[in-house]
């Protein structure tokens, strides 16, 4: 198409009357199709240079690519000139954000396996030597200084093909690879928000979708559901539960002992206390990443620095779910 316009002498981006939207923004998120970088040359010599127009969900095309584990077209964003510290246009939310939001939810892309997505030791070492662990603005006490890559990584998975949380947080520091420093970090960062979550919790961060729009961009004043007052009570749940605390070898608090959590200055104070322990624990060289994470609160549990009445029997009907 291309082509016959331009033999014709017609101006390309004029003739398409693209109405604004960049011609890059040709991610297929649940599927196979992508763009690539012999069609990406062939639109930028044809004169098409707008690379950094956000589409409808608030991604650019370099974060559409980062979102798609499309290195080839991360590399050639950032040729052509697109920051590698690119953010999201409707939130302060970077490249590793939407990174993780991929490894939470792989899609028919890279068929449900979160094995299955690939990584780029080039980039990801040139991104956290120019970020760090970047923080967003949420103010949620599950990351008070803003939430970090991992908060997406390890939100609610899609009940069919979600994932234990173990081995989400291992791909992550497997595929990411984070010097020590940011390991560090990181490990602390997964622990807090498992054992605000195991505390019932309640968010008030924004969210990705699966296409990555913004969710709930601006805070909810005050939770929006109560996960304090009943067990769980359909397949999604369960399943969600399960994957999130017995298939990590956790313990399931019972619902009557969390009762006063539900006080945010006594949740706050709670959690604050659980996690001023963190340096306390025994973490020899060989325990992997993710068994630290889970362990901190087997042991905070163990050593009665949280008291919270547990069940160390799975009480889930797993016969009416696949696990």
């Amino acid at each position: 198409m291309i082509e016959t316009l331009t033999a014709h002498g017609l101006d390309v981006p004029q003739a398409l009357e693209l109405d604004g939207e960049s011609v890059y923004n040709f991610t297929d998120f649940h599927g196979l199709i992508k763009m690539v970088p012999e069609t990406a040359n062939t639109f930028w010599d044809a004169g098409f240079r707008d690379i950094d127009t956000a589409d409808d969900c608030g991604m650019t095309p370099y974060l559409q690519s980062w979102y798609s584990a499309n290195f080839e077209m991360v590399n050639w964003f950032i040729q052509k000139g697109v920051s590698i510290s690119s953010e999201h246009s409707d939130a302060p939310l970077t490249a590793l954000h939407v990174y993780a939001n991929r490894l939470e939810y792989p899609g028919w892309a890279f068929a449900h396996d979160v094995n299955a997505i690939p990584t780029d030791q080039y980039y990801m070492e040139a991104i956290q030597k120019q970020l760090g662990i970047p923080y967003d603005n949420c103010t949620c006490e599950c990351s008070p200084r803003g939430c970090t890559p991992v908060k997406f990584l390890l939100k609610a998975s899609y009940y069919r093909y979600g994932f234990a949380r173990g081995e989400q947080i291992r791909k992550w520091i497997e595929n990411v690879n984070p010097p020590a420093p940011l390991l560090k970090q990181y490990i602390y960062e997964c622990t807090r928000f498992m054992l605000f979550e195991f505390l019932g919790g309640e968010h008030i961060c924004c969210s990705l979708g699966q296409n990555c729009w913004v969710e709930h961009s601006v805070p909810r004043k005050e939770p929006f559901k109560n996960r304090w007052t009943e067990r769980v009570d359909n397949i999604r749940q369960q399943l969600n539960e399960h994957k999130r605390l017995c298939k990590n070898k956790i313990p399931i608090p019972q619902r009557d002992s969390l009762q006063a959590l539900k006080d945010p200055d006594f949740f706050q104070a709670t959690l604050g206390s659980a996690m001023s322990h963190y340096d306390e624990m025994d973490r020899p060289d060989t325990m992997p990443v993710e068994t630290q994470v889970f362990e901190y609160i087997n042991w905070l549990l163990a050593e009665r620095h949280l008291e919270v009445d547990v069940s160390y029997d799975c009480q889930h009907d797993l016969s009416l779910i696949s696990v």
